[in-house]
């Protein structure tokens, strides 16, 4: 006779509740101790790219803030929102990228200004 694999069930609501009270209580033991989240990461030499941006920073802060997984999700509120928190990182760090406008769009393709609004 064939023994049958084992199913895993899902988890229970007591144990959903239980996964989100650890995740409260290393967030408290994490800040008491004073380790930040980026001592917690290797101390790795990446160069940046507008992915790396895209998903380190931008999303990092987006899923925190308004939390949407997707850019499409934003309403433009939100990517402002976004914007200002990751703006004020970057101006810490000494970088200001103004957040482009529909005349930079335009200007750096010209060809496709009719389909921006």
């Amino acid at each position: 006779m064939e023994e049958k694999p084992k199913i895993d069930n899902k988890r229970t609501l007591s144990q959903n509740r239980a996964l989100h009270l650890y995740f409260t209580l290393v967030a408290t033991s994490l800040n008491a101790a004073g380790i930040e989240i980026k001592a917690s990461l290797p101390d790795m030499e990446i160069p940046w790219s507008p992915e790396t941006v895209k998903i380190l920073l931008w999303k990092t802060v987006q899923r925190i803030l308004v939390q949407k997984e997707h850019t499409a999700d934003l309403s433009t509120k939100e990517i402002d929102l976004v914007y200002d928190v990751v703006n004020r990182h970057l101006a810490s760090l000494g970088i200001h990228e103004a957040f482009p406008s529909i005349e930079t769009l335009m200007l750096i393709n010209p060809s496709k200004s009719d389909t921006i609004s």
